[in-house]
């Protein structure tokens, strides 16, 4: 189940994401090879906080809906990979930070 938040918008995010991982827009959805899982961290923080329907997403991104639906692949990947849990808890709990910011307001 979802936790209730105020959503953010989408550039918000991924700016967050960029203080964070060091990264510019453009990386951030970019379809290189060497990027995908920037791109698909981008994709499920994005989908978590910015109350967008999986189309409006997928508009974004520049996919399809369905792979925003699968995007499980990065909650696959993170138990394994001790170096992108730091920065994924660290871009959360910024985000984290902001919604409540943002509920109060």
């Amino acid at each position: 189940m979802r936790r209730m938040r105020r959503s953010l918008g989408v550039e918000t995010v991924l700016e967050v994401m960029g203080s964070v991982l060091g990264v510019e827009a453009d990386e951030r959805l970019n379809r290189r090879a060497e990027e995908k899982f920037i791109r698909h961290m981008a994709m499920e923080l994005c989908y978590r906080y910015c109350s967008l329907c999986q189309r409006d997403l997928g508009k974004i991104f520049e996919v399809d809906h369905s792979t925003i639906r699968n995007r499980s692949r990065l909650k696959g990947k993170l138990p394994g990979d001790k170096k992108m849990q730091r920065p994924l808890g660290e871009i959360e709990q910024q985000i984290d930070y902001l919604s409540k910011r943002k509920a109060k307001l």
